[in-house]
């Protein structure tokens, strides 16, 4: 049973994410290159629609990793109960950061991107708009979101510790997991020191968690063919 819910809730996870990933990669393709924040600005006015998507998904990946998270918790807590625990109080932490971001993005950017195309509001909206807009590098709402990574990341590697010394689920997605959760800390640090390179440990992350998901999502497509 608490294979099958794991299952579930990474199938989910999953799903979540390769949706996500394609309506990054339609923003990359529509958008194209935005090196300015007027460039960005007139992007989320252009397809406030795809904006919007992107950052429900993000919301929603949120709500299902922490739910995935809780039960994966269930199923190791008494292999290593301290590690668990230390990995389990991060989540809610990670959930609020996030969250706050996602939300952000979806009611308040959008309210000021309007008022910044009103010449008595315009330069205080700016200001504002480059301290909330997430996709500004050098935005606290950036700083924030890679914050809520790096919770997750720490998370992961303990999770994924654990994972990798129990026998019964998958090595390979605990391993995965580790190194996910690496990947998301060598990311932070590139916000954080302000280097391009370092950050991509994001995107390097995203594939290792996709790649830790369809190892903990195989167990609910064996059962079903099975049955």
């Amino acid at each position: 049973m608490k294979h099958k819910l794991i299952s579930f809730l990474a199938t989910g996870t999953l799903l979540l994410t390769v949706l996500w990933m394609v309506f990054i990669t339609m923003e990359v393709v529509v958008g194209g290159t935005q090196s300015t924040l007027v460039e960005k600005l007139a992007y989320i006015a252009q397809f406030n629609v795809l904006f919007f998507l992107t950052h429900l998904s993000a919301a929603l990946i949120t709500l299902t990793t922490a739910l995935l998270f809780a039960a994966l918790y269930r199923y190791i807590q008494n292999l290593a109960p301290e590690i668990a625990t230390m990995g389990l109080i991060l989540i809610p932490a990670y959930v609020v950061c996030s969250f706050i971001v996602s939300f952000t993005q979806i009611t308040v950017v959008p309210t000021l991107n309007d008022l910044y195309r009103q010449p008595e509001y315009q330069s205080t909206a700016y200001v504002l708009l480059q301290q909330i807009l997430q996709t500004w590098p050098t935005s606290s709402a950036a700083l924030v979101n890679g914050l809520a990574y790096s919770l997750l990341g720490i998370s992961s590697i303990f999770f994924g510790w654990i994972l990798m010394v129990e026998k019964r689920l998958s090595r390979w997605a605990g391993a995965l997991l580790a190194l996910d959760g690496l990947a998301y800390l060598i990311g932070f640090a590139g916000i954080v020191a302000r280097n391009n390179i370092l950050r991509i440990g994001y995107p390097l992350g995203w594939i290792l968690f996709l790649a830790a998901l369809i190892f903990l999502s195989r167990p609910l497509f064996e059962v079903n063919r099975a049955s």
